[in-house]
């Protein structure tokens, strides 16, 4: 609904689309971004390449980047 928070206009639901994110999961990590996720945050191949090139040892924020992200 347009009054309610995370409300999506259907002209940009192909945004989401794009990007490869739900609706349901945008607004989830519009409203709990903090919540979810310290540190780098994208798609599991992104933080490969992060943990690759910042030489860290674990993969940051694994679990909600695959919940969300993918």
């Amino acid at each position: 609904r347009e009054d309610k928070c995370g409300y999506i206009n259907p002209k940009e639901y192909r945004i989401l689309a794009s990007i490869g994110i739900e609706e349901d999961n945008w607004i989830a990590i519009t409203e709990h971004f903090e919540e979810y996720f310290k540190g780098a945050v994208g798609a599991p191949d992104s933080l490969d390449e992060h943990i690759h090139q910042a030489h860290l040892k674990r993969r940051p924020n694994n679990k909600n980047s695959s919940k969300y992200l993918v």
